[in-house]
């Protein structure tokens, strides 16, 4: 999770820093891959109890709040 989790803002950084446009699509549909891998990884831990019902939530909310305020095109 921390891995993704961090994986998402890395790739934004990086993807500004590109020298093309182009490549900076890349990098943000590749932040927009470990975004969702981090909302499977939270409903996973979930369901298998490894977190509490209302703390998934909570982060669930706030990570879906992070990407709607993210612009993930130019």
């Amino acid at each position: 999770m921390r891995r993704a989790a961090s994986s998402v803002p890395m790739n934004i950084a990086e993807g500004a820093q590109s020298i093309s446009d182009q490549m900076f699509i890349k990098h943000l549909g590749i932040a927009r891959g470990s975004a969702a891998e981090l909302e499977y990884q939270l409903i996973l831990a979930k369901d298998l109890n490894f977190i509490e019902v209302e703390r998934a939530s909570k982060v669930l909310e706030e990570l879906e709040e992070v990407l709607k305020n993210v612009k993930w095109s130019l």
